[in-house]
């Protein structure tokens, strides 16, 4: 096979307008900064130059196939690969690696496939000459999965807990992913934010008691089931409560639980479940873990100190100094009031549309100081 495959002429208009986008957006910058300052003309300049490249780096980007190797290119740099080297193949939803045998030599790594004339035509050569190594992957780990004796001592018990696994990881899912409508409907609901709180920590109990056939990441092309939608389901709920509904006087005193927090459940989501197989990448994903942890415990943190706070609230005074709106995801509504009790500086706030159009600028507020549950003060401010 003797072949090449550009990018795309429909890619090409794209790009190159584009460039033409980041090129007049570039001279604009230039000319409105060249009598004020360098900085700004120094980037024009370099917008300008960025739109060149992308030109340059549309029409160089190219793949060719020989009778021998395969050949990648693109603005940077060119990569070639025998075809006698080559171990196999894998294919993402936009990127396509190919292996080779000595791991001395570099793979070739081909982004955004589908922008590439006739790009069918390659995937389909790759798969009649090479191995698809996910497919390998994959047989491989359901041949474990199909031989791990936990599961069971048949055939037919084996299936059954693969069939129950794959349920309960759809259920779970499914109920996290209503967690996001459910948002909008309890906003004030301490039953709702204790079942969020708690949902994340169900995922952990059905990774363990999987037998390894759920686990918090898994590939798309794997014969594992994830919980992932499900526990993100609840935790983005979560991270909006934590943010939006309560104003925390001094961040200080949240460190310390949060750490505990975020490490105890990275840890748990850690040891729950093993990443050994052939499809699985738990040691990369240990980052990932982590950082739902992370997520995870900043949000408990503010919801279980402010949510089921019942300490007595201090009463103060504040006048609104000036207030704003930001439409960044959302129309959203701000308050800067001035110094108050404990609170030396000015704060900004932010409230709901009435009392955005309630609270005129020298008007004052009500400022209901709380000790909290965990000793981390908050604070709600109303007319």
């Amino acid at each position: 096979m003797n072949q090449e495959f550009p990018v795309s002429r429909s890619q090409r208009v794209f790009y190159f307008f584009i460039a033409l986008m980041v090129f007049g957006f570039g001279v604009f910058i230039a000319i409105t900064f060249v009598s004020r300052n360098p900085l700004g003309l120094l980037f024009g300049m370099l917008l300008c130059g960025s739109s060149i490249l992308i030109v340059i780096g549309t029409l160089k980007r190219k793949i060719m196939v020989y009778d021998d190797r395969i050949v990648h290119i693109n603005l940077f740099r060119t990569r070639e690969l025998l075809l006698a080297d080559v171990k196999g193949y894998r294919i993402g939803s936009k990127v396509i690696y190919i292996i080779p045998n000595n791991t001395s030599y570099s793979k070739i790594t081909i982004n955004n496939y589908a922008e590439y004339t006739e790009w069918e035509e390659l995937t389909k050569w790759l798969d009649e000459n090479f191995t698809d190594l996910d497919r390998v992957d994959y047989q491989a780990d359901e041949d474990s999965i199909l031989n791990d004796t936990r599961l069971g001592i048949t055939e037919t018990d084996k299936k059954s807990a693969i069939h129950k696994a794959r349920i309960t990881a759809i259920i779970y899912n499914v109920i996290g992913g209503l967690f996001f409508i459910f948002l909008f409907v309890f906003k004030r609901s301490s039953l709702f934010d204790a079942i969020l709180i708690i949902y994340p920590l169900i995922a952990i109990i059905i990774i363990i008691t999987s037998k390894d056939l759920i686990k918090l990441f898994a590939k798309p092309r794997t014969p594992y089931y994830s919980v992932l939608i499900g526990v993100y389901g609840a935790l983005i709920p979560l991270f909006i409560k934590s943010i939006a509904g309560y104003n925390i006087l001094a961040f200080n005193h949240v460190w310390l639980p949060f750490v505990i927090a975020a490490v105890g459940l990275g840890m748990l989501f850690m040891l729950s479940g093993t990443y050994k197989g052939a499809t699985t990448t738990g040691g990369s994903l240990s980052f990932g873990r982590l950082l739902t942890g992370g997520i995870y415990g900043f949000c408990c943190v503010i919801l279980i100190n402010c949510v089921f706070d019942r300490s007595t609230e201090k009463l103060f005074d504040a006048r609104v100094l000036s207030h704003s709106i930001t439409h960044n995801k959302g129309t959203h509504y701000h308050l800067v009031i001035g110094p108050w009790g404990p609170k030396s500086n000015t704060s900004n706030i932010d409230i709901s549309a009435a009392e955005y159009f309630q609270d005129t600028i020298g008007s004052v507020v009500d400022v209901h100081l709380k000790k909290g549950l965990l000793n981390i003060p908050w604070y709600t401010v109303s007319k």
